[in-house]
């Protein structure tokens, strides 16, 4: 209040164009997203340490100044028209040849019509690791813009994109060198570019295991960091069975509760992920839904008597983290959001439908996310 009016003369805050944001701990992106443009960050030199890091991260200078007897650093926020191509390369000692930028369209919220409404976080995550991939191979840096929508899975502390080099810039087409768009159905193509081209821009889904399944150990470290491990393995132990073999089940509803594989399909996965389990104790699954309420109304039941019902206020980047290192193996839906937690999770035990419907009904298209070494497909039966 008083003492920041009388570090910074009012005269020289405009409002439109700049703000001050005084930080008492070391540097945050939570705190560098309220700084305005031509802005300015600064707190106690005491934190230095932690600022200069920062700085480093966010690719700007930083500066010091004595106000009195007090010292404080200063992070100046430079334009979005007068910042310069990002430098740092995704992997350490690798030649840096250009820049690849993730064009992550606008988050959709669960159940809603993704076509009006943009992506959820299992589709988004096919396009941050084919880019995470791209950019590994070519030794490009890698800067995933963090629009308004996902800017929470940036800064929040273990968030699934929290170790992803990301940029607030809003990227345009123009831009960028070439854009390398994904091809349609679930197909692979080799992503090539042009000699000669320095900044890249992916865009579409790039639903295809191939894009990255050779970089999987890299995509596992910056989509499953240390911290959402840690929180999602404190958030299951409150709910675990003790001296059981867990078995997670995601069972897709929501958008898709009218073609949803009944009972019967889940109950025939779960005695298949049985046998290859083979639990010395009682076999207990943990149960994940867009809609628990149908969970609990009999259908959890019907799947599997000995259950638990996984919490379903949990964030869905926190619930998926869950799903991935809860359990001795998986059970997964026609849904990439449980195809996810099996790859993150490196489930051995990994129980598919071979069709995202009852095999009878007229959308019963193949499921060819399941097809990944390794993992068992079942057919969906007609309801």
């Amino acid at each position: 209040g008083d003492r920041l009016e009388r570090l910074v003369p009012a005269p020289e805050v405009r409002e439109t164009t700049a703000s001050v944001v005084l930080s008492a701990r070391p540097p945050s992106m939570q705190s560098w997203a309220r700084v305005a443009e031509d802005g300015l960050l600064l707190g106690p030199c005491a934190a230095s340490a932690g600022a200069e890091a920062f700085a480093a991260e966010v690719g700007e200078a930083i500066g010091r100044a004595h106000f009195g007897e007090d010292c404080y650093w200063l992070i100046h926020k430079t334009p979005v028209a007068a910042q310069p191509l990002p430098v740092r390369p995704l992997l350490r000692g690798l030649a840096q040849s250009g820049v690849v930028f993730a064009g992550l369209k606008p988050r959709g919220e669960a159940g809603g019509d993704i076509r009006r409404n943009g992506i959820r976080l299992g589709n988004a995550l096919f396009l941050v690791a084919a880019a995470i991939a791209f950019a590994a191979d070519r030794g490009m840096a890698l800067r995933l813009p963090a629009s308004a929508s996902w800017i929470d899975y940036f800064t929040r502390r273990g968030a699934i994109f929290s170790k992803v080099p990301s940029t607030l810039w809003y990227i345009r087409n123009n831009h960028v060198d070439f854009l390398l768009g994904s091809p349609s159905h679930m197909r692979y193509e080799v992503p090539l570019v042009p000699t000669g081209v320095r900044t890249v821009l992916m865009h579409g889904y790039f639903q295809n295991f191939r894009y990255f399944a050779h970089q999987l150990p890299l995509v596992r470290s910056l989509l499953a960091p240390v911290e959402a491990v840690q929180e999602a393995r404190k958030v299951w132990r409150r709910q675990a069975r003790p001296g059981a073999t867990h078995l997670a089940v995601h069972v897709r509803l929501g958008d898709r509760a009218a073609s949803a594989p009944a009972a019967d399909f889940y109950r025939a996965a779960v005695a298949r992920a049985a046998q290859r389990l083979r639990p010395r104790g009682p076999l207990t699954c943990a149960l994940f839904s867009d809609d628990p309420a149908a969970l609990r109304g009999g259908l959890a039941e019907r799947i599997c008597p000995d259950h638990v019902v996984v919490d379903g206020a949990l964030r869905d980047d926190t619930a998926l983290t869950v799903m991935s290192v809860c359990c001795a193996g998986i059970v997964i839906s026609a849904s990439t959001f449980s195809w996810w937690a099996a790859v993150l999770g490196a489930y051995r035990v990994v129980v598919a439908p071979q069709t995202t419907a009852p095999a009878c009904a007229g959308d019963a298209a193949n499921f060819s996310l399941g097809f990944v070494p390794g993992w068992t497909q079942l057919p969906v039966p007609c309801a």
